[in-house]
């Protein structure tokens, strides 16, 4: 672990957590809309160095 790095207080990093919560809320909920569809399109990413 590099010098000079500390661990984030809980308010910190739930504030964070929040915030990247709001940025992804519409992709969160095109998700939660197609969860199968962006299950394989994740899968199919995923995959795709593996395969060549």
């Amino acid at each position: 672990m590099p010098r000079g790095v500390q661990f984030t207080p809980i308010p910190a990093s739930k504030a964070y957590l929040l915030r990247l919560r709001e940025r992804f809320a519409p992709a969160w909920r095109l998700a939660s809309a197609f969860p199968l569809e962006c299950l394989c399109f994740l899968l199919s990413v995923w995959l795709l160095p593996l395969s060549g």
